[in-house]
């Protein structure tokens, strides 16, 4: 998630990027929705509303660091992207945030909506 660290920094005052997995592929997908408690965050790397909403994330983590955010490149894995959507019962948008309990969602948030505090 090189992208990642470029955005939000390496520095001290960068947040953790400890708690970010990457879904990569369908297995790591269907582990996602396995989990009791996740959120996912389908993000672009092209994309300044985007980039915006992973800033927001980044100090998310900081002021949460035992939550685990889970991050799907919708450029790179678009196909993968549209499927936890699916699988998510939401409409597909990018970029957004989906919280999942036992993988069924809660809420999904989508551009400026994604907020630290949401």
């Amino acid at each position: 998630m090189k992208w990642l660290e470029k955005l939000l920094g390496t520095g001290t005052e960068a947040p953790s990027l400890a708690n970010l997995r990457e879904i990569d592929g369908e297995e790591a997908l269907n582990n996602l929705f396995q989990e009791e408690n996740a959120l996912l965050f389908k993000h672009s790397p092209i994309c300044s509303v985007s980039s915006a909403a992973a800033r927001e994330m980044g100090s998310f983590l900081e002021a949460h660091p035992q939550v685990t955010v889970y991050v799907v490149d919708v450029i790179n894995q678009r196909a993968l992207s549209r499927l936890a959507a699916e699988r998510a019962a939401v409409h597909h948008e990018s970029p957004q945030v989906i919280a999942l309990a036992a993988g069924k969602p809660l809420w999904d948030l989508s551009h400026f909506d994604i907020t630290a505090s949401a």
